[in-house]
């Protein structure tokens, strides 16, 4: 480490930066599972014991009904009495059926009841934008007789608009990772053979012998026949475009052909099709064949779906007040953009993965390797920003939708089902990650930071479930939980100056492009807010092990006592289990303020905020 002496932190409470937008303290949750846990289906309320936890926490922003899982949710299957609602395709089922008892109303109320705006993502793999546009009527328009959406909302139950201001269009539409292919229709054949173009123009595809499935069972097997009369299958990706090509249907790779009515037909390899949703329907065996029992159904066929600026266009025409932002996060996206087209901004899930094997008893390069991370992915979000000025031509801004540290190449072993499955990424070191990155978010005036995620199964042998707030079972608190309860009572509505003068710094070697590199951190960072007469100020601690001792200066603020909150353990790699639910918990204590500065001695691996009273 570079050491330096006389670090010296100044807060300038009278330089007002920029306002703090509430939806920087926000957090990703999802429908699927009854609310991955949360939700009791039986008594259709928030579990009690889920509410005390949430209650200390604070959370101003969540986002429904989630990401991944949000591209195939259909909000019309999702509201009124649970006894009709049809299932979701949920991708992480294996895009099998998940019923919603969770649903669109019990969501948006839950967001009000705790007191959260909620940022809803619309299921651009599946939906449309009439659809979308119906979307925002249930939940924004008044009932006034003019409304039929808004009639609907309020006959179920909720009179009131849920005043939703903000709005992704699909969740990460730009990639293929291991777990969930995101792209949807976007993967069909077309002259069009860029994918952003598609996205934000919309356009024609084309599927060659695609396996069909059912309204709520996309898996492999929804395609094979059930060997049952009067059976239905569906196109996955309706409407079927039939000026393009004729649709065609084939039952164990023979083609059958499409008529007008089951009723005028004998014994014959026949089917009816619904263009608009899809639907192919089967004969009883008089009228029309019955696929053998087990045959493998597929489709090919051509479809036309609605752009980005199709969606826009039409929801603002609802609610003109509303925010828009696109979710395919790539350079191209926002050249095809351009400035024609009145959007509100681009998402960007900034979470932490970088190149390296890492030796699992060599915790310290892995740390100091996420840290420089940890700026590097600020670094993006920045260039997005920039990004979106020079094709926009306007000020719009990412929003952060999903964040965390996300890299499982360090990893505990043990004989433990926690050691086993609880990655370094459920621990005090990841949580340091996020708080660097949330410092950063806040001094770039973004108006959204979701981390991932709000309740997960977290000593399951699953994808990011190390990363939430809760446990699925126990509703355990999380190192990640700690971190965010300090930023949401210890961030103000205002941005102030904050000045860190001669901060330690450590360089250190990482892997970049398969090339190793000297990387500089700061091992001290932070941010000053204000709220009325409350001054804030947040400083991170990101050494391994070393304690960093600096000045305090609050000028033009008396003596006086400063409650202090700090987040730590005694270990870097420590994690709160449900038989030690306490190895990273927050702290309090208190600092004499004595002429404006206090010496303060920053505990290694540490986040600590200070609230002093303004005079």
């Amino acid at each position: 480490m570079k050491a330096k002496e006389n670090t010296i932190i100044t807060v300038n409470k009278e330089k007002v930066l920029h306002p703090v937008s509430s939806g920087l303290l926000g957090v990703n949750h999802r429908y699927f599972l009854d609310g991955v846990g949360m939700w009791d289906p039986d008594k259709f309320q928030v579990k009690s014991e889920f509410q005390d936890k949430l209650n200390t926490i604070g959370v101003t922003t969540t986002r429904y009904p989630g990401g991944t899982t949000a591209n195939l949710f259909h909000w019309k299957r999702a509201i009124g009495p649970f006894n009709k609602r049809t299932p979701q395709v949920d991708p992480y089922l294996d895009f099998g059926p998940d019923n919603c008892s969770f649903g669109l109303d019990e969501g948006l109320q839950f967001a009000e009841q705790n007191n959260m705006e909620t940022l809803y993502v619309y299921n651009f793999g599946n939906g449309n934008a009439k659809d979308a546009a119906e979307l925002v009527e249930y939940l924004n328009a008044p009932d006034d007789g003019q409304n039929p959406m808004a009639a609907l909302r309020a006959a179920n139950g909720h009179p009131q608009p849920y005043n939703v201001r903000s709005f992704e269009i699909g969740n990460e539409i730009y990639f293929v990772p291991d777990l969930v292919d995101q792209e949807y229709w976007l993967r069909g054949e077309t002259d069009r053979t860029k994918w952003p173009e598609l996205y934000v123009h919309g356009g024609t595809v084309t599927f060659t012998k695609q396996l069909v499935g059912l309204e709520s069972d996309w898996r492999e097997n929804a395609a094979k026949s059930d060997g049952s009369g009067l059976q239905v299958k569906q196109i996955k990706y309706a409407p079927v475009n039939t000026d393009e090509m004729a649709p065609e249907i084939y039952v164990a790779d023979q083609l059958w052909h499409r008529i007008e009515n089951l009723s005028d037909a004998g014994k014959e390899n026949i089917y009816v099709l619904d263009e608009m949703t899809g639907d192919i329907h089967f004969g009883d065996g008089m009228h029309g064949n019955i696929p053998p029992k087990d045959s493998i159904i597929t489709a090919t066929y051509s479809s036309t779906h609605d752009g980005f600026s199709d969606y826009v266009k039409a929801m603002k025409a609802v609610d003109p007040s509303i925010n828009v932002y696109m979710a395919m996060n790539i350079p191209e996206a926002i050249h095809q953009a351009g400035a024609d087209i009145d959007y509100d901004g681009m998402v960007i899930h900034p979470y932490g993965a970088f190149e390296g094997d890492f030796d699992p008893d060599n915790l310290t390069q892995y740390h100091y390797t996420a840290m420089v991370d940890a700026q590097r992915k600020v670094n993006v979000v920045k260039k997005l920003q920039s990004d979106l000025l020079l094709y926009s031509h306007r000020p719009i801004k990412p929003a952060i939708t999903e964040y965390a540290l996300h890299d499982s190449e360090f990893k505990k072993l043990g004989n433990s089902a926690e050691e086993n499955a609880l990655y370094y990424e459920g621990t005090l070191g990841a949580a340091i990650y996020s708080a660097w990155q949330l410092i950063e978010f806040i001094k770039m005036d973004l108006d959204y930071a979701l981390r991932h995620s709000l309740i997960d199964r977290m000593f399951e042998k699953l994808s990011a479930t190390p990363m939430a707030f809760f446990d699925t079972y126990t509703f355990l608190k999380s190192a990640h939980a700690y971190m965010m309860e300090i930023f949401c009572h210890r961030t103000g509505e205002n941005e102030v100056e904050s000045i860190f003068d001669n901060v330690p710094e450590l360089t250190v070697t990482v892997s970049e492009n398969k090339q190793s590199v000297e990387r500089t951190i700061q091992l001290l960072n932070g941010v000053a807010t204000t709220r009325g007469n409350e001054c804030y100020l947040l400083v991170l601690n990101s050494s391994m092990d070393e304690a960093l001792e600096a000045t305090i200066n609050f000028p033009l603020i008396q003596d006086t006592l400063a409650e202090v909150w700090t987040l730590n353990a005694d270990k870097i790699d420590d994690f709160n289990t449900d038989e030690l639910p306490n190895k990273v918990e927050k702290l309090t204590s208190e600092a004499n303020v004595a002429s404006g500065a206090v010496q303060y001695l920053f505990p290694a691996h540490s986040l600590t905020a200070f609230k002093v009273m303004l005079n």
